[in-house]
C-alpha cells in the first residue's frame, strides 16, 4: 500500500514538474519506506511536507530573475534534493516507534519545512534579504540570507508540520495528547531549522562568484555559460548538504523536547 502511494504521489509531482524521474524515484523510496514503517500517520507528515512545498516552489511572476541565477538547482527536485530533505526523518521512520525519537521525526520534517517556506516566500518579499552575520543587504537566493518575511514563513511550515502529526494519528493516542509538545516541536523545529541552515549557508556551503555577471551564485556554470570561481565555504558542500544539516537540527530538537518530557515525568 505506501509503495502504490508512493507511486501516485510521486507520479503526481513529476507531472507537475515538481520532481525530476530522479525525483520521482527517490519520492518513492522514502515515501515506501515511511509508510512501512512509520505507518500512514506518519507517512501523512511527509506527503503534507511534499505537498505544501510542491506548490510553493512553482514560479510566479513575483520571484525575481536573479534567483534562478543564484539557486544551483531548478524547480524540479532530484533524487539527491529527496533524500537531503526526506531522508532523515526516513531514516528516524525506519527506527519505529522507539521512545525519545518520536518527536525527532516531526522535528526533522518540521525543520526543512520551515526552511523551504522561508526560502520560497522570502524570496518573493518586497525587500531584500539580509546576511545572517553581517545583517548587510545580499541578492535574493544567496545562501546565508535571512528576512522578517522568510523567518515569519518558517515558523508557519513548522506549525503545520505540527498541526499534521497532532491531526493524523501519526502517534498513539497516548502520545498525541501531548498536542502542545507538537505543535511546540514543529515551530521550534521550523524557525531553528531555517536558521541553522541559513547559518550553515553562510559559513560552509561553497560559495563562488561569476565574473561576468558579477554575482555570487551556487552553480559551477552560470546560465550566462561563464565558468564560475570559489570565493569561499568548504569545497563540495552544496544546499543539499545544508538541507541535511537542517534536518538534523530539527531531528535534535525534537530529540531534546521528548526527553527533558520524559526526565520530567
Amino acid at each position: 500500500m505506501g509503495l502504490t502511494l508512493s507511486l501516485a504521489i510521486g507520479y503526481a509531482g513529476w507531472l507537475r514538474g515538481s520532481l525530476s524521474r530522479s525525483g520521482f524515484a527517490g519520492a518513492i523510496a522514502t515515501g515506501t519506506l515511511t509508510t512501512w514503517r512509520g505507518g500512514y500517520g506518519r507517512a501523512a507528515l511527509l506527503v503534507g511536507f511534499f505537498v505544501a512545498s510542491s506548490l510553493l516552489s512553482r514560479r510566479s511572476a513575483s520571484r525575481t530573475d536573479d534567483f534562478d541565477g543564484v539557486a544551483l538547482k531548478g524547480g524540479r527536485r532530484d533524487i539527491v534534493q529527496v533524500a537531503a530533505n526526506g531522508g532523515i526523518s526516513t531514516l528516524i521512520a525506519a527506527i519505529g516507534d522507539v521512545p525519545g525519537y518520536r518527536l525527532a521525526y516531526v522535528g526533522s520534517l518540521a525543520a526543512v519545512a520551515g526552511d523551504t517556506w522561508a526560502t520560497e516566500i522570502g524570496s518573493r518579499a518586497s525587500s531584500r534579504p539580509r546576511h545572517i552575520l553581517t545583517m548587510q543587504p545580499v541578492a535574493t537566493g544567496v545562501s546565508g540570507g535571512v528576512s522578517a518575511p522568510g523567518t515569519i514563513a518558517s515558523l508557519a511550515g513548522g506549525a503545520m508540520i505540527g498541526a499534521l502529526a497532532i491531526a493524523s494519528g501519526a502517534f498513539d493516542r497516548t502520545f498525541r495528547a501531548h498536542r502542545k509538545k507538537l505543535l511546540l516541536t514543529g515551530i521550534v523545529a521550523g524557525v531553528l531549522g531555517s536558521l541553522v541552515d541559513s547559518l550553515a549557508g553562510a559559513t560552509i556551503q561553497e560559495r563562488r562568484w561569476c565574473d561576468a555577471c558579477k554575482q555570487a551564485t551556487e552553480r559551477v556554470e552560470h546560465t550566462c555559460g561563464n565558468h564560475t570561481r570559489t570565493t569561499g565555504g568548504i569545497s563540495g558542500i552544496t544546499n543539499d548538504g545544508v538541507n541535511v544539516i537542517c534536518a538534523l537540527a530539527g531531528a535534535a530538537v525534537g530529540w531534546g523536547i521528548e526527553r527533558r518530557a520524559s526526565v520530567q515525568r
